[in-house]
């Protein structure tokens, strides 16, 4: 029983750690618990910090959307909703606990549990190969920003990678086996280019922008198009980008994410699945290295094709 023997296990070790922390130093940042599961566990250990008067500068959590065995079950499909549902769950315990004000990390997030089982367990698992992690990824932090959440920090664990005996075998983890970069990993590389201010934007059904500008006036725009549960059930379009400003004389590049483009998996299904050669992994390390799709004018139009589960990032530069 998680809260009944684990719960006053995890108070102890906690308090000896605080103590050991603070006699070296004050300054040291510590926190916990990195829970997974139950909110109760959560409320009891906040209690016990509270009551105990014990140094906490930040609570940490996990958030996944669903699990292997919901997935094969057919019960809860693949959605950020369930990542949203949680947080606020996670976030409505802290706060009826006192800790309202306490930065929150999210230090583990995924589409799905278990990052130590791969296609064999969960056939859907392998969403965490293609274009599906990385338009998961973009709406997730999409949601997360026009929700107005509290969440300091969002941290992804790679668990998995261990286990690999082959390239594209549903783990959870930045590389393949050979180490061909997955879409997932370009996901980050392009919200690390997002700019510190947050935009407003005017965007279709189904459509997920997130417009940011940085201190020197360049913008930096994330867009994903993805259905409910991620599922190809939606119709390719084609979408024209415009900006309030005027943005005739600077440059534009845009980098894209979608089952033709930053995409080793699909390529390798394109490929007919070949033996891993020499040239056929080079190639795929090659698909798997970010490179702008196109470098424009600003005063250009700017049109964009939308495919199910597609990420984009369009830069606007002097």
């Amino acid at each position: 029983d998680t809260v009944k023997y684990r719960l006053p296990a995890y108070c102890k070790m906690y308090a000896a750690f605080e103590r050991g922390v603070r006699r070296v130093s004050e300054q040291i940042k510590i926190g916990g618990p990195a829970l997974a599961y139950q909110n109760e566990f959560l409320g009891g250990w906040l209690d016990y910090v509270r009551e105990n008067n014990l140094k906490l500068d930040f609570i940490s959590v996990h958030n996944y959307g669903t699990s292997p065995k919901h997935l094969n079950e057919g019960t809860k499909p693949i959605s950020v909703q369930n990542n949203l549902d949680n947080h606020q769950s996670r976030v409505d315990t802290i706060s009826a606990h006192g800790f309202g004000d306490i930065p929150l990390l999210v230090d583990e997030w995924g589409f799905a549990t278990s990052g130590f089982f791969n296609r064999e367990e969960c056939p859907a698992l392998m969403g965490r190969e293609t274009e599906l992690f990385s338009a998961y990824f973009a709406k997730l932090i999409q949601r997360f920003a026009y929700s107005d959440f509290k969440i300091d920090m969002l941290m992804i664990c790679l668990s998995g990678q261990h286990e690999m005996v082959t390239d594209f075998s549903g783990f959870r983890n930045f590389f393949t086996l050979n180490f061909i970069a997955k879409p997932i990993y370009n996901a980050h590389i392009l919200a690390s280019k997002l700019g510190e201010y947050l935009l407003t934007a005017d965007c279709g059904e189904n459509v997920f922008v997130l417009p940011t500008k940085d201190k020197n006036g360049n913008y930096a725009v994330m867009i994903s198009y993805s259905s409910e549960h991620f599922e190809k059930d939606i119709p390719e379009i084609t979408e024209e980008v415009t900006f309030a400003e005027d943005i005739a004389d600077k440059t534009v590049t845009v980098y894209c994410i979608d089952k033709n483009n930053t995409n080793p998996y699909r390529l390798w299904e394109r490929a007919g699945k070949q033996e891993m050669t020499e040239d056929m992994l080079k190639a795929l390390r090659e698909e798997g290295k970010l490179k702008p799709m196109k470098t424009q004018n600003g005063d250009d139009p700017l049109v964009l094709s939308l495919t199910p589960n597609c990420t984009y990032l369009i830069t606007v530069t002097e």
